[in-house]
């Protein structure tokens, strides 16, 4: 079930990021059942079969209990980074593991104190080891002189801290970087996302109204409200552009005053070119493309596709990083 963030973004990056993970593990496993189901040397496809199922549900338990400790690490970094709290408790200390048979690679690291700005923790946290249960604790204790750490090699997949990436599995995790050779696979899982982003969006639409609201802006020289329609979510949840902007595209039925005031900087005609089906149906409708610029809370820069429908309204058409008049 999806929930509404917090406002940082940081739940919807982690979120996203566990869909894309989810999409391709399932792509991944589908070609490999498929891969049994063709090779002539395997007798018994169904028991073969269930052998892997059984083997990627094993995984599954580390998966998910790696997944819990990250967004967890994740969610304490950004609680401990807060300012009243960094002036209160600048310091973090790396707690030992709470497992049964603890690796070695983090014992190293038990008890000892580094600044919370420190740049060890941009590629170190619990939750860099598959199963890890270390934890971390804010202290006004002293740094601890750790210059002379030797840091592990970063776990494929595992790499950086979730609180400044927004990644729980990074691309090279086993099921996303096998997929490099597969473009059907690797289509698969995209489309998958993308179908899930698109029922999200629609979901949240309807529970806030949100093609009741409108934001204003100038467009064509003049101020005018701008709507959101259904087909301007759907075109919003398939052009996902990473972090921010992700969480921005999650947000947004939330969050349209932020476009107001966005500056025109282009506009252009309606390409019914390269258009087939439902896509062409619709643009047969705009008159005229106008291309608005926002910067966002973050600092970032994005542009609002603004259609200007036949029925004499501007629409909110859908969300990009570059002007396409530029």
């Amino acid at each position: 079930m999806y929930r509404r963030d917090s406002g940082d973004g940081m739940s919807d990056r982690l979120r996203a990021n566990l869909t894309r993970f989810a999409a391709y593990k399932a792509a991944y496993v589908e070609r490999k059942l498929q891969e049994v189901r063709d090779d002539p040397k395997y007798e018994d496809k169904a028991a073969v079969s269930r052998g892997l199922l059984r083997a990627y549900a094993m995984r599954g338990d580390a998966e998910y209990s790696t997944a819990v400790a990250r967004c967890r690490t994740a969610k304490q970094f950004a609680m401990f980074m807060q300012p009243e709290r960094v002036e209160q408790y600048p310091n973090l200390r790396w707690l030992r593991s709470t497992s049964v048979n603890p690796r070695a690679e983090h014992a190293k690291f038990y008890d000892r104190v580094w600044a919370k700005d420190d740049p060890f923790w941009n590629t170190n946290s619990p939750g860099t080891e598959w199963n890890c249960k270390c934890d971390i604790e804010e202290t006004d204790e002293p740094v601890w002189d750790n210059s002379g750490l030797k840091l592990p090699e970063p776990v494929p997949g595992l790499e950086g801290n979730p609180a400044k990436t927004g990644e729980v599995f990074t691309d090279k995790v086993g099921y996303i970087k096998d997929a490099g050779g597969s473009n059907t696979q690797k289509r698969k899982a995209e489309c998958e996302c993308q179908s899930l982003e698109r029922s999200h969006l629609q979901k949240e639409a309807k529970v806030h109204n949100a093609l009741k609201q409108t934001f204003t802006c100038v467009v064509g020289g003049m101020e005018n409200n701008i709507h959101v329609a259904d087909w301007g979510v759907k075109e919003i949840a398939q052009s996902m552009f990473g972090t921010s902007q992700f969480w921005l595209k999650n947000e947004i039925l939330n969050h349209l005053s932020l476009f107001d005031g966005a500056v025109q900087v282009g506009d252009g005609i309606v390409d019914l070119t390269h258009n087939t089906g439902k896509t062409l149906r619709l643009k047969r409708k705009f008159k005229h493309f106008f291309y608005v610029q926002k910067k966002l809370p973050d600092g970032e820069d994005v542009i609002l596709n603004i259609a200007l429908h036949e029925d004499g309204n501007y629409y909110l058409y859908t969300i990009t990083k570059r002007c396409p008049t530029y």
